[in-house]
Order: C-alpha cells, then structure tokens, then sequence
C-alpha cells in the first residue's frame, strides 16, 4: 500500500538506535534517507507499507520511502 504522509525525522534510542517518521503513526523506513537522518526536520513524502515485514525494534510501521522533500531544515 503507498501512502503520502508529512512527517518529522527522529532517532529512537532503543535498541542500539534507529531513525523513524513521526506523523499520524510512527513510521520504520527500511531506507531511510541520508537527508533525513537529522532529529526534527519535516518531510512530505511517500512511503510503501511493507505489512509482511514487521519490525524488529516492536514499533512503528515498516515501509520504504519512495520520494520525499523536505519541508523544514
């Protein structure tokens, strides 16, 4: 499923650390992109759900980023 979503940037600690997306729910990108790997900056962007995977840290959503820009630096 693809769906557009605006969101903000953030590093969990859990577990070693990983960086989700913050919007109506939170978001585990398996490819999370370079430009967004900085604490608060907003994106808009669209993500693939992937509901076969699930997440390995027991949070979030897992999906793909397919595009983004980014709204706030």
């Amino acid at each position: 499923m693809i769906k557009k979503i605006e969101a903000k940037s953030f590093f969990n600690e859990l577990e070693g650390g990983f960086w989700m997306l913050r919007a109506d729910k939170d978001y585990v990108p398996v490819n999370m992109p370079e430009q967004l790997k900085r604490s608060g900056v907003m994106v808009r962007c669209t993500v693939e759900i992937l509901p076969d995977m699930e997440s390995i840290y027991g949070t979030g959503i897992v999906c793909r980023v397919r595009g983004f820009y980014t709204l706030k630096l």
